[in-house]
């Protein structure tokens, strides 16, 4: 598990609005140990969890969960997990761990 904190965001989001200058936080998931049914139950808990932290300490500072491509283009896919993201509002960063780069943000 590792954070990217005091992050700005330089990429345009799939819905097209550019937010230059929002600062963000990352939670980067990797999803290699045990069952990614489990890996999603941790990861969603501690997003909430450090979500709750975040509006407290700082409050205009906007979280993203980090997942790998084949992750998203798998698991991320089903009904269930897009209705937790959306129940929960959580935006997602698609990462490629091969070439270290984000592909894609979801808000």
């Amino acid at each position: 598990m590792s954070r990217s904190l005091g992050n700005k965001r330089k990429q345009i989001p799939e819905n097209g609005e550019t937010k230059e200058n929002e600062k963000i936080a990352v939670e980067i998931k990797t999803f290699t140990s045990g069952s990614v049914v489990f890996n999603f139950h941790v990861a969603i808990g501690q997003f909430i969890n450090y979500q709750a932290v975040l509006e407290q300490l700082e409050p205009d500072r906007k979280l993203f969960l980090a997942i790998p491509l084949d992750i998203y283009r798998t698991f991320f896919q089903s009904v269930f997990v897009k209705t937790v993201l959306v129940k929960q509002n959580i935006p997602i960063i698609v990462y490629d761990p091969q070439r270290e780069e984000n592909l894609k943000w979801i808000n």
